[in-house]
């Protein structure tokens, strides 16, 4: 297990695709807090910026998960996969570093918009006042976010084993994220009826909604289980295709 999350490591370090792919995620960051504070002058603390905006951290997951495992097909170093390496190994190494790649790019957003935050004059990490939220709640709703961007970025890697190509793994993903999702979203709702709503338990639909009266079903169901159990599945059917499937 080591070796192999020594490897991985290796290639987001020297890989220059990989390196040009970092200016991505600094400029995906960077949006939100130029908006808010610098062009529309914005007062609110950080957890509430941060809390009112939709992250991009989906979006980069899915083009740091589609290099970090396609790399292996172009660099032909997954022929080396079915000759010597554990290949539950090498599904968990890449698992582990879509965590961690999701909790380092939610506390650089924090820091970015921190920073902001500072220098325009507000000075306020959170108003006990007027943010409509505990801190507790805020990291509850990180912490979910983290677990579905790690999911995602296990369905993307399942879709690279399974395709080979980034290109066509991108294309896939980027249209169901930013076309297909909704149209399919209300389809289903419509056939279940009754008020369903799929969203909640789907990777790209769900938003933290905190209710402590019901904080299983609106939070610890959708933003816990579920992204795990999506995980779980996913990086099943990436061991299975890796472990059976001739290159």
């Amino acid at each position: 297990m080591l070796k192999q999350l020594k490897f991985d490591f290796y290639k987001l370090v020297k890989s220059k695709t990989l390196l040009v792919f970092w200016i991505l995620p600094i400029l995906l960051i960077l949006v939100n807090p130029v908006l808010s504070y610098v062009i529309q002058g914005g007062k609110s603390s950080v957890f509430a910026e941060l809390n009112s905006s939709s992250s991009s951290l989906f979006l980069a997951i899915i083009v740091f998960a589609v290099l970090l495992t396609a790399k292996d097909f172009s660099s032909g170093y997954i022929k080396n996969i079915y000759s010597f390496s554990d290949k539950l190994c090498y599904i968990l190494s890449k698992i582990i570093y879509f965590f961690a790649f999701c909790l380092i790019y939610l506390i650089a957003e924090f820091l970015i918009n921190a920073f902001f935050n500072a220098i325009t004059g507000v000075c306020l990490i959170y108003d006990a006042e007027f943010d409509k939220f505990t801190v507790g709640s805020f990291f509850l709703s990180t912490f979910t976010e983290a677990l579905n961007g790690t999911a995602i970025g296990t369905l993307c890697c399942f879709l690279c084993v399974l395709f080979k190509k980034e290109y066509i793994v991108l294309i896939i993903v980027l249209l169901y994220l930013f076309v297909g999702n909704m149209g399919i979203y209300v389809a289903i709702n419509t056939v279940i009826g009754h008020g369903f709503s799929i969203q909640t338990y789907t990777l790209f639909g769900f938003w933290p909604r905190f209710d402590y009266k019901n904080l299983f079903w609106e939070m610890i169901m959708p933003g816990v289980i579920v992204p795990v159990c999506y995980a779980l599945v996913f990086g099943f059917f990436s061991w299975l295709v890796v472990k059976f499937r001739n290159v």
